[in-house]
């Protein structure tokens, strides 16, 4: 499910330091085992979201500032 996909693309991000550089979406893909068509769908979500931010080919998590 979308949602399985995306603890899986949060925990990718957590091993590596919220900060992923990669080459393709194919090759992101590949390293996250989900099929390219997923994975490109789940960022444009998650950019949607403003979870994530995506230049180029870089992809970093936006974290979140605590409102008391």
């Amino acid at each position: 499910s979308f949602d399985k996909a995306e603890e899986r693309f949060f925990y990718y991000l957590y091993l590596n330091h919220n900060k992923i550089v990669f080459k393709s979406v194919t090759s992101l893909s590949k390293n996250l085992f989900l099929s390219r068509e997923v994975t490109s769908r789940l960022i444009s979500k998650m950019i949607r979201e403003d979870k994530i931010r995506r230049s180029g080919n870089t992809i970093t998590k936006i974290e979140r500032e605590l409102k008391w």
